[in-house]
């Protein structure tokens, strides 16, 4: 497919599944992507497609697999996924998305996948990461990172993969870990 995502997508209230990935679609999200409350699965991965993500996208907490890699969106991590129950995978690799690190996390506790690699995050990554019950991959690499890799990391019992190179982190692996 090519051109944009046509406005008309953001009416079908009851859609489940939406998979346009590894075409050449462009242009923005239309606004109604908001009221896709019943979502299960979005894949955009592999497009032309810019702008920011919409903020409402978990608002019906259904949405388990959100998957936006290697397009050009901008801004945030959309608010509604960090307190999205339903979550089990994000990937946003290869995109502009910029923010605070320590403020744009704050995903469901059953996320197992993580994968922000290039793009514009900065700040410290946060310390608790106890509430990590099922994380089993996080990838934060080439972007603005910086302080030291949290202790914390250590108490994510099924992590088995972490990547945070090309970052400006710096001391010690934490024995933790």
């Amino acid at each position: 497919f090519y051109g944009s995502i046509p406005p008309e997508l953001g009416k079908l209230k009851l859609l489940a599944y939406i998979d346009f990935f590894q075409n050449q679609l462009s242009g923005a999200l239309p606004d109604g992507f908001n009221n896709l409350t019943h979502l299960n699965s979005i894949w955009l991965s592999q497009n032309y497609l810019t702008g920011h993500l919409p903020q409402n996208i978990c608002i019906g907490s259904s949405l388990t697999w959100f998957t936006v890699s290697e397009n050009d969106f901008v801004g945030a991590i959309p608010r509604s996924l960090k307190n999205c129950s339903s979550l089990r995978r994000i990937s946003a690799a290869d995109n502009q998305l910029s923010g605070n690190i320590s403020e744009e996390f704050g995903f469901s506790p059953y996320v197992e996948h993580i994968n922000l690699n290039n793009n514009k995050f900065f700040g410290q990554l946060p310390w608790n990461w106890s509430s990590y019950l099922t994380l089993t991959e996080l990838t934060i690499s080439n972007n603005n990172l910086s302080g030291r890799i949290p202790a914390g990391l250590g108490e994510v019992s099924r992590l088995q993969k972490l990547h945070l190179s090309s970052n400006h982190l710096y001391g010690k692996i934490p024995r933790s870990l």
